[in-house]
């Protein structure tokens, strides 16, 4: 349904640069309607990206680190530890990142549920969180219409979508 994509910043006072959702969607985002468009324009704190997997490719990845880049362009030197995918190790990623003065690091293979901030900690309280949101929201113990398919009852993939983007903002 989508990769949740948190940049964690040094400077724990500002969250500087804005939280990632990979939605899949074959068209790359195109046939989404105007008004979930206009929806995910009232959280400038969450970036919306479009891949066919929901995941992190390549491309998707060159377009998170010019992002991270002009985010925090006023910061002058920066550091990004990534936690190596095949995707963060290209050519064309190395490239970039140094084109873009990116000190990067990449975390040890096979461990980055060890080592990782996202996946250890902070990564743990926002799925909590979003979980949290979710059965409070859409009374999950009860109502089960979260995973149900829309002509069932359940919610359709645009509202998923929305509450996604909603509960990570």
């Amino acid at each position: 349904f989508c990769t949740i994509n948190v940049t964690l910043c040094a400077n724990a006072s500002t969250q500087d640069v804005a939280i990632e959702l990979i939605f899949n969607n074959d068209t790359g985002g195109m046939g989404i309607g105007a008004d979930e468009k206009a929806f995910y324009e009232q959280f400038p704190d969450v970036k919306v990206r479009w891949q066919p997997k929901a995941w992190a490719d390549e491309s998707i990845m060159i377009d998170y680190v010019r992002d991270f880049r002009m985010q925090t362009i006023d910061k002058g030197e920066v550091a990004l530890v990534l936690d190596n995918h095949g995707s963060q190790q290209t050519p064309r990623m190395r490239n970039m990142m140094k084109l873009l003065d990116i000190e990067y690091v990449l975390t040890p293979p096979n461990c980055t549920d060890c080592v990782s901030p996202v996946d250890r900690n902070v990564g743990v309280w926002l799925k909590q969180r979003v979980y949290e949101m979710q059965n409070t929201e859409l009374d999950l113990p009860k109502n089960r219409n979260w995973p149900m398919p829309s002509n069932r009852g359940g919610l359709t993939r645009s509202e998923k979508r929305m509450h996604v983007v909603r509960w990570m903002s």
